[in-house]
């Protein structure tokens, strides 16, 4: 290997500081931490699924199940714990970030149409 291609290949391989890697961070938007999260999760590097421990909201979701009128104004099609909790997490979501539902479609194509070649 000649010093050129040594010195390439360490360039290659060295990591910026912190510094440098925060503001390239920064530099991304949202729906770019979106796709790369959308890859993680379809290649298995992150969980497909969520949990949480709280017996308070627990039993609110047995309320819930019990008595699905109180959820008339969701528009629900399926009233399920997962559904319950699917809906009120991307309500609660969108009161954060209007536009969070937006970017997340906008991430699901970009990914579809990056990873295209790999889908057959």
């Amino acid at each position: 290997m000649s010093n050129d291609e040594l010195e390439e290949l360490k360039k290659s391989t060295q990591r910026g500081s912190r510094v440098e890697e925060g503001a390239s961070r920064n530099s991304r938007d949202f729906v770019d931490e979106l796709v790369d999260a959308i890859d993680e999760v379809q290649n298995g590097d992150a969980s497909k699924t969520l949990s949480l421990y709280d017996p308070k909201l627990s039993a609110v979701m047995v309320a819930l199940q019990r008595d699905p009128e109180q959820l008339s104004e969701w528009d629900m099609e399926e009233v399920d714990r997962s559904a319950i909790i699917r809906t009120a997490l991307w309500r609660g979501l969108e009161q954060l970030d209007v536009d969070v539902e937006a970017k997340n479609k906008e991430a699901i194509k970009r990914y579809a149409t990056e990873n295209a070649d790999n889908l057959l």
